[in-house]
């Protein structure tokens, strides 16, 4: 209720197109994602873009949380390719500030690993998730690998390689292990680790049903014609 309030008056105090107001945006932009309100922040996402082209620019730090904020609101809006380009366009700045190992760039890549999973493209998806990891695993980011552990196993149920899912859930247990008892168990039950293992091994237990069952019927209709060439 504060920002909503605060706004107008703030607005109407100076230029909207100085970069004192990006101040302002910016709390815009974070209150609408927080809210998964993906018109609201690609709204106010497009003003922050327009007020780093006027005020920075070109290979700035600003100008790649822009893009970066701007890819995440257009992907759920369906612009699929104008997300992925912004996204890119985010990396490339932030690789080249900060190096391709930098925290900057692993926040980039697990945007653009929101992006392709949520788009279905998972074969794009799964080499941003492992970038990210190794990034946030050598950097001990342990909450932010966790969250990505999470986030890849989802992708893997969806893409249907559940093997490769529960491999996701084992490394996170492995980092969750090393918390103290309570923490553990309060972590995984706020990351909703137990129920995303039991439906992803729910997955996996039906695949390999269907694969026995169908290699039992197929060892049945071998023998079914070995008998029949014989009695001929």
């Amino acid at each position: 209720p504060i920002l909503p309030a605060y706004s107008p008056r703030r607005s109407q105090r100076g230029d909207q197109t100085s970069w004192e107001f990006m101040t302002l945006v910016e709390a815009h932009i974070f209150l609408y994602k927080s809210k998964e309100d993906w018109d609201g922040m690609l709204a106010w996402s497009e003003r922050a873009l327009q007020l780093c082209r006027q005020h920075r620019g070109g290979s700035t730090p600003e100008m790649a949380t822009s893009l970066s904020n701007y890819g995440l609101a257009l992907g759920p809006n369906g612009r699929i390719q104008e997300a992925e380009e912004c996204l890119k366009e985010a990396l490339a700045i932030q690789e080249k500030l900060d190096g391709k190992t930098g925290l900057k760039a692993a926040h980039c890549l697990h945007n653009l690993a929101l992006l392709y999973r949520n788009s279905k493209q998972f074969a794009l998806a799964e080499p941003c998730y492992t970038r990210c990891q190794e990034i946030w695993d050598r950097t001990q980011q342990y909450g932010l690998l966790i969250m990505s552990y999470k986030d890849a196993a989802m992708m893997h149920a969806a893409a249907g390689t559940f093997a490769q899912g529960i491999k996701m859930l084992d490394e996170a247990d492995k980092i969750i292990d090393q918390f103290p008892h309570q923490m553990k168990v309060q972590v995984a039950q706020d990351m909703g680790f137990p129920k995303l293992r039991d439906e992803i091994e729910g997955f996996l237990s039906k695949e390999r049903l269907k694969q026995q069952q169908a290699g039992s019927s197929g060892a049945a209709e071998g023998g079914g014609g070995a008998a029949s060439k014989k009695g001929d």
